[in-house]
């Protein structure tokens, strides 16, 4: 990631979309089931190639919402820390408003299905609980990954909150190596549900 420290994390990160608004953000998704895609179970491929529309903007390595969308950049990226439990889908880009004729801007990306989901999540006490830890059905408040429950899966779905995607410290140190564009890896710790500035949060 540009500008970002060289020292890469060391835990457990989760793997977010940045909050620029100057870099794309999906606007629509078609041609891939989203629903079957949040769940994490393996699926057929889809007939042919789905479309995204973008929000005007930079181009970003990584779509966190409505599904996971990831650039050939960070597909190389995950298979280089060898993550093997992730069916990749082809999609095809397009920012929203760009010209539809044949010199349309358009980048070839994967909806990634990440197959698994490891239920890990250690509440920790914050303020906004009086400095107490709950026990939330998904997390809204800051969390530790229990590395022991998690065991060593590289990439996987948090099971409390399956939108989340959790990645080991080998993993998170390729995606942080590979200088992605717009992507958030972030110390759970730092969890507010809230979006975050691309690069290391907390980790």
């Amino acid at each position: 990631m540009p500008g970002s420290p060289p020292t890469p994390p060391s835990g457990y990160v989760l793997v977010r979309q940045g909050a620029e608004r100057d870099r794309w953000h999906a606007v629509a998704l078609e041609g891939v089931s989203v629903d079957a895609l949040r769940i994490g179970l393996p699926m057929d491929p889809p007939p042919a190639p789905g479309r995204a529309v973008v929000s005007p903007g930079a181009p970003s390595d990584f779509l966190e919402l409505p599904c996971p969308l990831v650039s050939d950049a960070m597909r190389r990226a995950l298979d280089d820390a060898g993550v093997e439990n992730v069916e990749y889908f082809p999609v095809e880009v397009t920012p929203q408003y760009a010209d539809d004729g044949a010199d349309a801007v358009r980048a070839r990306y994967w909806a990634a299905n990440v197959v698994g989901a490891v239920a890990c999540a250690v509440p920790l006490p914050n303020r906004a609980t009086g400095g107490v830890a709950e026990e939330p059905d998904a997390p809204t408040g800051p969390f530790a990954i229990d590395a022991a429950r998690a065991a060593g899966v590289g990439l996987f779905r948090l099971a409390e909150d399956r939108r989340l995607l959790v990645a080991s410290p080998r993993v998170a140190a390729a995606l942080h190596g590979a200088r992605l564009r717009g992507v958030v890896l972030q110390d759970p710790a730092t969890y507010t549900g809230r979006r975050v500035r691309s690069g290391l949060v907390g980790a």
